[in-house]
């Protein structure tokens, strides 16, 4: 992780900080120190300025409106979500969520105006994944 980041706690600290990811090569720097059992209780998990999901459709279709098309993507997009979730979580990628799971990893779309531009809050998403995950990866996962 970069230098502005808060050192990976070793298992013998015991005070909590907050652990700030902002780019994918983070994320997978975290992802390897978990796995090692080098990250240890963090007091808070964020996500700065990545990832973000941002689509821009641009037609006379896509007057701040989107296609069925679009949305079956998405919704796509968000089982795969689900599933991948509850393989980590549960050891099951078919294992149906609690509604309150579902309701933890629901994709937020904003519709921006004009043509379409779509923004899916990620962030939010990917915090409550590793949350609810993390104590559940081993390496092999």
């Amino acid at each position: 992780m970069s230098a502005t980041n808060p050192p990976i706690h070793e298992s013998e600290q015991t005070d909590l900080t907050p652990i700030v990811v902002r780019s994918e090569q983070e994320a997978f720097e975290l992802l390897e120190a978990a796995l090692a059992g080098k990250v240890g209780p963090w007091s808070d998990l964020r996500f700065e300025g990545w990832p973000n999901l941002t689509i821009y459709l641009k037609g006379k279709q896509f007057d701040q409106t989107i296609t069925t098309s679009v949305m079956r993507s998405l919704l796509d997009l968000q089982s795969d979500i689900n599933q991948a979730y509850a393989a980590a979580r549960h050891g099951d990628p078919g294992k149906r969520l609690t509604d309150a799971e579902r309701s933890a990893l629901e994709l937020k779309v904003k519709v921006a105006g004009g043509s379409t531009h779509l923004s899916v809050d990620v962030q939010a998403l990917a915090v409550e994944f590793i949350k609810q995950t993390a104590g559940k990866l081993t390496p092999m996962e």
